[in-house]
């Protein structure tokens, strides 16, 4: 009924639910449920109330005006906003918007629902990539207008260098015209025995004393203030520790980038706040195909495992990092590695956004 003591509608009724016709706009309703036994036990519930929407409500405007334009190209991985116009044609409401971004068209992939803004601030993107992105637009009502779907790709990168262990030879550590190893000579060498593919070769790391760590670091000839690494690695067992680390032109504690570790059964990285934290869960035996895309002026960078996006904005202890210049792949002093492998290591970035 209208009224806060509402006239009876429907009797012995022995399902949980009622649909009514023909209701007034713009009325407030009142409603309850008394429920009873055979016994005679009777228990009256609650008045609630709705209200109903006013006459000639008209859905949200369609989203338009879309930043960055539809179809643009060119877009930087870094700092992208997507923008748009919509809003309220009845001057009444407060609209929300549920915002579909990704890699595939149509896009699924709901990255925030229910924000009021008309702009959301994307993370890190990946180079040489199409994205695809539309709004849904929804009232208070229930009324929803679906945006058309607004595309923009990202710039083109240059590979500045792409290392796949094949051409080195077997039993010994990578060439210093290409790598630095560092450790005992046993415990760092080229192997033909496991390899990221269906043949060639990797760059193994073994460390099972737990007194000194190993590894191979590779200097980038022109110091990157965006860009992205890539590599495969995996560890023969679930207690394994194996490492990559990224540095400026000074290599030290303080001046440490972004820090990734398999450590033991999961993937892990280093925060600002000088803790592990957690990426995902693995199995030893096993390659995982590793992206990083930082952003040093962001200070952040994220991180893709085998090419699915697990965390968009790591962050590194490091200071002072206006770019980096090596990037390291080792073991740990108070670790265990009986046998870790590197493989299909990649560094990307494009030309316009070099230092």
């Amino acid at each position: 009924g209208v009224s806060d003591s509402p006239d009876q509608v429907k009797s012995n009724s022995s399902i949980n639910s009622y649909q009514t016709q023909n209701l007034k706009f713009s009325t407030t309703y009142f409603w309850k449920i008394v429920s009873h036994d055979n016994h005679g036990n009777m228990t009256s519930g609650d008045i609630w109330s709705f209200t109903t929407r006013p006459e000639n409500i008209l859905p949200p405007f369609m989203p338009n005006s879309p930043k960055p334009q539809n179809g643009k190209t060119g877009i930087n991985i870094s700092g992208v906003k997507l923008q748009w116009h919509s809003g309220d044609p009845n001057g009444i409401d407060t609209v929300e918007y549920d915002i579909y971004f990704d890699t595939v068209n149509p896009p699924t992939n709901l990255i925030s629902e229910a924000q009021t803004d008309t702009f959301y601030n994307l993370p890190l993107l990946d180079f040489d990539t199409q994205y695809y992105w539309k709004v849904h637009v929804r009232n208070s009502f229930d009324m929803t207008t679906e945006g058309d779907i607004w595309n923009f790709t990202t710039r083109t990168s240059t590979m500045f260098f792409e290392e796949h262990f094949d051409d080195y030879m077997t039993g010994f550590p990578p060439p210093d015209s290409a790598w630095t190893y560092f450790g005992d000579f046993e415990t760092v060498k080229v192997t033909d025995q496991i390899f990221q593919g269906t043949t060639g070769k990797s760059c193994q790391l073994i460390d099972t004393i737990m007194a000194y760590s190993n590894g191979i670091t590779r200097e980038i000839s022109q110091e990157k203030s965006t860009g992205v690494f890539e590599f495969a690695w995996r560890v023969d067992r679930s207690d394994d520790f194996l490492g990559m680390r990224l540095y400026p032109s000074t290599v030290d504690s303080l001046h440490r980038g972004p820090q990734i570790s398999i450590r033991g059964d999961s993937l892990e990285y280093y925060d600002r706040d000088f803790t592990w934290k957690f990426i995902a869960d693995i199995d030893s035996a096993t390659w995982y195909k590793m992206r990083i895309v930082y952003d040093c002026q962001l200070e952040s960078y994220s991180i893709y495992v085998n090419d699915v996006l697990l965390v968009h904005d790591a962050g590194w202890t490091g200071i002072d990092i206006s770019s980096f210049k090596y990037i390291y792949f080792l073991t740990f002093s108070n670790r265990r590695c009986s046998s870790g492998y590197i493989d299909e290591v990649r560094y990307y970035a494009s030309e316009l956004l070099l230092q």
